[in-house]
């Protein structure tokens, strides 16, 4: 594992381009070796300690416990040295990989002194060679007792690091539960190998995602037990690019994932978002974006330009100006909107000389952008168009009745030309809810108007016509409330004291257009809020 955590180690000629930082480079160089050296020194004296005791031991020595205890306090305070005290990306990454090859050399210094009854496993590992499921489920039933918390191998492990690598199958998953319910809680969080490594980290590295549903569901503390390169299980499920639904589930499953993420974890969090889109999970990606929006400002993400450049190279399965499903993006203006947002993000992140430049064919990238967007510029016209008009007619309706129902309102007026049911309060509310329609419908059939007579320029998907479009559906959806209103209270009038019931009944039935209404056009209103105001990566600088 620590050859794997290895690559995120920089390149000599990345390394070789930071001339201001060389002394320190080299400073923090002589001060980890003398840590080398000391340690060295020190294993040399516990191995001539443990030359005089005879006999195998069933798991690392307790001296050579303290031993590997305190080369990690050390290196943990090489790795805090990482985390707090250097600002510079590449600065960061060489100190991880003078303190990974520390852990390396130690590690294998540490791990000739830990000794194991290897002949007492030995027919276990055979078994495990072998692919022989049954002799390995008959040792582990024999000797299930003593198993539990033993060594079984020189680095440490123990049999639950290695049942979680064999092949998901009936037989290894209900060996797992056995064993999982067999063993303490925190058990699983203390046995770690002389890397570091829980259970969870291994079944996470490999992608048995029913060994971690078991494992979480038992200790939920190991999701935030870090190896000795400071990596949490997440981690090692995201860097293989190959284990999607372990990441899915360690993400999206409200027993797998850790809440608040970004908050708990604000380094890892903007490496965990880096880490999904190079491994070419953007769906997740863009979901653990959401779960974390704090990601999505460039001033608390440190990866923030980094992770833009590497999405700007990825494939994000949304062909460029084509209408693409909706069960990625609802619709052809919201399309529009995400894409018109995408430029605009990357525009203001490189510089404006950059975008004055042509390509191949002597057009600019603004130039590319509408020549491929054309026909989705259309389709996003032709869709709001449609349900401008079909909504202002709804509009105009309510006008025409709600302007007539003003001069014609229930009751005579008396001598001085007050209405006769004027005292009542239900006509009040009729004199209140009629001008409410009208004023709100009147509204509504101004913004739809103004997505008609719109230019259906680029920008205009960007903010104008999603503004327009939620103002007049909302004051669509309160006109028609009102207008209800206004037609139960009629009826409360001249019904309320000889049919009772029949002014709940009004009511009732009032209510229940108005909620077919909201039903059919919340979730596009949700859509397009989400859209234009959600805090999302893809948010342009203003």
């Amino acid at each position: 594992m620590v050859e794997a955590a290895s690559s995120t180690q920089p390149d000599n000629k990345e390394i070789s381009e930071m001339p201001g930082e060389e002394s320190t480079v080299e400073q923090s160089a002589f001060s980890t070796q003398s840590t080398v050296v000391g340690e060295q020194s020190a294993v040399e004296k516990k191995r001539q300690q443990l030359s005089d005791n005879e006999g195998p031991a069933s798991s690392p020595q307790p001296d050579i416990q303290e031993l590997i205890n305190e080369m990690f306090e050390k290196v943990d305070s090489i790795q805090s040295n990482v985390y707090g005290e250097q600002s510079s990306v590449k600065k960061k990454r060489q100190h991880l990989a003078e303190y990974e090859d520390i852990l390396k050399k130690l590690s294998q210094k540490v791990a000739s002194d830990c000794r194991v009854d290897l002949a007492r496993y030995q027919p276990l590992w055979m078994a495990v060679y072998d692919k022989n499921m049954k002799a390995v489920e008959d040792f582990i039933n024999k000797n299930l007792e003593t198993i539990l918390d033993a060594h079984i191998d020189e680095s440490g492990s123990t049999i639950f690091h290695l049942i979680v690598q064999l092949p998901a199958t009936e037989l290894t998953e209900a060996l797992t539960k056995k064993l999982v319910s067999k063993v303490h809680a925190n058990s699983l969080v203390e046995q770690t190998n002389i890397f570091r490594l829980t259970a969870l980290h291994t079944a996470a590295g490999v992608g048995n995602t029913k060994a971690v549903e078991l494992l979480v569901k038992k200790n939920k503390d190991l999701l935030t037990k870090r190896s000795c390169v400071g990596w949490l299980p997440l981690s090692f499920a995201i860097v293989s690019g190959r284990y999607k639904d372990t990441v899915e589930y360690l993400l999206s499953d409200p027993e797998g994932r850790i809440e608040n993420f970004a908050d708990k974890f604000p380094l890892d969090s903007a490496d965990v978002l880096f880490q999904l889109i190079r491994a070419n999970h953007i769906d997740l990606a863009f979901g653990f974006l959401n779960q974390n929006p704090k990601l999505a400002d460039r001033d608390q993400n440190p990866d923030w330009k980094k992770t833009l450049y590497l999405l700007a190279g990825k494939d994000t399965e949304l062909p460029t100006g084509k209408l693409v499903p909706s069960s990625r993006v609802p619709g052809a203006v919201l399309q529009m909107q995400l894409e018109l947002q995408w430029f605009k993000t990357v525009e203001d992140v490189f510089h404006p000389s950059i975008q004055e430049q042509r390509n191949s064919n002597r057009k600019k990238p603004r130039e590319v952008f509408t020549e491929e967007h054309g026909k989705l510029v259309k389709e996003g016209e032709k869709w709001m168009k449609g349900t401008a008009t079909s909504c202002s007619v709804v509009a105009a309706l309510i006008i025409t009745v709600a302007f007539a129902t003003a001069y014609t309102f229930p009751g005579s007026i008396n001598g001085e030309g007050v209405p006769n049911f004027f005292p009542k309060t239900s006509f009040k509310v009729f004199l209140v809810s009629i001008a409410l329609a009208l004023f709100s419908s009147t509204a509504s059939v101004q913004m739809f108007l103004g997505i008609l007579t719109s230019r259906y320029a680029e920008e205009d998907f960007l903010e104008s016509l999603p503004k327009k479009l939620i103002i007049g559906l909302v004051t669509l959806l309160f006109s028609i409330a009102t207008m209800m209103l206004a037609f139960a209270s009629t009826f409360h009038i001249f019904l309320h004291q000889p049919w009772k019931w029949v002014t709940f009944l009004m009511a009732i039935l009032g209510i229940i257009p108005v909620t077919l209404f909201a039903l059919m056009q919340f979730p596009l209103l949700l859509d397009i809020y989400k859209f234009t105001y959600g805090h999302t990566f893809l948010r342009p600088m203003k």
